[in-house]
């Protein structure tokens, strides 16, 4: 291995045990460490615009606190942040902002939340160096640390000298000119510049390396997408790897191409491994052509569980690390252990309040008084200038690790369908539609949901893109019986349908790679391929008539 790779390995896993010892120290006063937190982020600010708004000096305790600053959304910051792009002084935060974090517009139109230096380096340490520490603890020398494949894509605009793009993107480019030690991409498929198919480039090179060992990614969707990439085009792959070439229909700015294809070898032999492999389907491919290949790193939950249950039949026995829960505001929770869904929260990244969804009053609580079992609205301060703002992500308790609440992200409150009173929230409809295609042995590719207001009474219109739908397939046995389905899982939904509130749902199947075409469109559109996820909720005119137009007739 080369030694610049190997101490680049050992300073990640270093920090990261550091971290988690950190993190797992603070977790024993949990309730005071978080409050103490709130206390440092309000007295630095008490002289900020929005500090002598609402009397941050005269603040002494985190109940003071939630009696007298109100819960905020973006919308509430927007003036805010205008000023700061203006260069007018930061009304909101005496910390820096070193980066605008874009939010991944799945939800509206893209956010520029403000990040601090020392939020930047929040998603730094929790993250990959996290990671990094975890696994060496789990695998030991198991694991040969060598390269591995991220499939971010890094883009960033200017406002005004200040960088503008995906918060994780924002870590990775101090490490631009070294990143090759550990990451197997050139540069191009990371920073693309122009048309350039970044699919092809980090699956050809990571094709290359006979000695890959992880994959990182913001969502498990794109290493599922980089496997179908590889059922559909192996023939390809193999070829380019055997004559060191680069197909004259991959696209890539000329000078670009010029530069890859001049360092390129032909590598006939780990063509024909490749080749082999391939030839005895793709069942654990990924732990055949990559021998040394141990885990995946990557967000898995929520609308992301789709793809995790993908992945697994591509991953023979190695792991999946479901990363953490974050969003362009901070990262908020990390998974100590592969495998696993209880997420700890990260007590230095915010201070965090609670909503039980259950509580028409919304009031907040504490981290020490919510309870293992039920679920809450995530309302966060953090360290940027965001004060008890509500994310809108919904969580739920899963245990405890001494003081601190392990949590699990179940899904985002304005992806939920409510037309009558039912709140059919994403997890729910995932349930719904994933019992119909077990149920009728369906290999479903993605689902969106449309909430029908023009049809009397309401109803849901559920589309689905599918595999290995049969021509013969009735359509109205499956709707019929996803309808039930979705009447299990959502009691209240079952009570508006008899009550002739709602209508039952209607089904429409889509046509091949119809979420990839969106997908696609979305990034056409300024939207980072690696930011953006799936379209569980149907709800803007351009949405509804894509999706419409790709209904199978």
């Amino acid at each position: 291995m080369n030694p610049i790779t190997q101490a680049s390995f050992e300073k990640k896993t270093e920090k990261g045990k550091e971290v988690t010892k950190n993190l797992i120290t603070g977790y024993i006063k949990a309730a005071e460490n978080n409050e103490a937190l709130l206390l440092k982020i309000i007295d630095e600010n008490k002289d900020t615009f929005y500090g002598k708004k609402y009397g941050f000096k005269d603040i002494h305790s985190a109940k003071e606190y939630m009696e007298k600053v109100p819960m905020t959304v973006y919308e509430d910051y927007e003036e805010y942040i205008e000023k700061i792009i203006n260069g007018e002084e930061n009304p909101v935060s005496v910390r820096e902002v070193v980066h605008f974090a874009k939010s991944s517009a799945s939800t509206g139109a893209a956010k520029k939340v403000p990040m601090c230096f020392e939020a930047v380096e929040m998603f730094a340490d929790y993250t990959l160096s996290m990671c990094f520490s975890t696994m060496d603890r789990l695998l030991g020398k198991s694991w040969i640390k060598s390269r591995g494949l991220s499939l971010g894509m890094i883009q960033f605009e200017d406002l005004n000298g200040i960088t503008y793009g995906p918060a994780s993107g924002k870590v990775r480019e101090r490490f631009k000119d070294v990143e090759h030690y550990v990451y197997t991409s050139p540069i191009i498929a990371t920073y693309p510049k122009g048309e350039v198919d970044t699919v092809y480039l980090h699956l050809r090179y990571a094709l290359m390396e006979r000695d890959l060992s992880f994959i990182t990614c913001s969502f498990l969707n794109l290493v599922v997408g980089l496997m179908k990439y590889l059922e559909q085009n192996h023939e390809m792959l193999v070829r380019d790897i055997k004559y060191g070439i680069i197909d004259e229909n991959i696209r890539l700015p000329k000078e670009e191409r010029e530069i890859l294809e001049a360092a390129l070898v032909p590598m006939p032999e780990r063509a024909e491994e490749i080749r082999a492999e391939v030839e005895k389907g793709f069942d654990s491919i990924m732990t055949r052509v990559w021998p040394n290949f141990k885990f995946v790193y990557g967000v898995g939950s929520g609308s992301f569980e789709v793809y995790a249950d993908k992945l697994r039949s591509y991953l023979g026995d190695a792991l999946i690390h479901f990363s953490v829960y974050s969003a362009s505001e901070g990262i908020f929770a990390v998974n100590l252990e592969p495998e696993a869904h209880k997420m700890a929260l990260v007590l230095d990244s915010a201070f965090y309040e609670f909503i039980d969804i259950k509580d028409e009053s919304e009031t907040s609580l504490t981290l020490e008084k919510i309870v293992e079992g039920n679920e809450y609205e995530v309302v966060i301060t953090n360290l940027s200038g965001f004060y008890r703002y509500r994310i809108g992500d919904v969580v739920k308790v899963s245990g405890w690790l001494e003081g601190n609440p392990l949590i699990r992200f179940l899904y985002r409150k304005n992806q939920m369908l409510n037309m009558a009173g039912e709140k059919t929230n994403d997890r729910t409809m995932h349930h719904a539609v994933s019992s119909l295609c077990r149920d009728f042995g369906i290999e479903l590719v993605e689902y969106s949901l449309y909430g029908d207001y023009d049809y009397t009474p309401g109803r849901y219109i559920v589309f689905m893109e599918c595999e290995n739908l049969k021509s013969e397939t009735d359509i109205h046995v499956l709707e019929k019986a996803l309808n039930e389905e979705l009447m299990k899982a959502n009691p209240s939904y079952a009570d508006k349908i008899k009550r002739g509130l709602l209508a039952p749902l209607k089904l429409y199947f889509l046509r091949e790679n119809s979420f990839e075409v969106y997908r696609r469109l979305m990034v056409a559109n300024g939207g980072s391929v690696a930011q953006l996820k799936p379209v569980r909720l149907i709800d803007n005119p351009l949405r509804k008539e894509f999706f419409f137009s790709m209904v199978k007739m």
